[in-house]
């Protein structure tokens, strides 16, 4: 899963560098301030990876489309896009209610109090 997450924080302006061999991960954030990808951010069947970029794609400033393997389309997220429109975040599901794929209409994340179970594994 990791290299769909770095494929991913790239396509979205992370910079980051393998150090001592590839042992250590150096990453250059860009200040909360995310590029709208020109392709759709493609996450194969990366069930945590696709958890935490459907949160941080709220940040950008845009429309970002987050598909994936026919498979991760039937893992649950209902319960994390649930909480994140309760704060105001906005999607357009492409076909399944609360599942990938999905477009994020982005613009910033309002914060505040997010209550969502850890009990659901994707």
């Amino acid at each position: 899963e990791y290299g769909v997450m770095l494929n991913s924080l790239h396509k979205l302006g992370v910079h980051f560098e393998w150090e001592e061999d590839g042992k250590v991960l150096s990453v250059n954030g860009c200040g909360g301030k995310f590029k709208q990808p020109l392709k759709p951010l493609f996450l194969g069947n990366a069930g945590t990876a696709s958890r935490f970029l459907t949160t941080m794609v709220n940040l950008v400033h845009g429309v970002v489309t987050v598909t994936g393997s026919e498979r991760l389309g039937e893992r649950p997220m209902e319960d994390l896009v649930v909480a994140l429109q309760e704060n105001g975040c906005k999607f357009k599901f492409l076909k399944k209610e609360g599942c990938i794929p999905f477009e994020v209409h982005g613009g910033g994340f309002p914060g505040g109090k997010i209550n969502i179970s850890a009990k659901v594994s994707s």
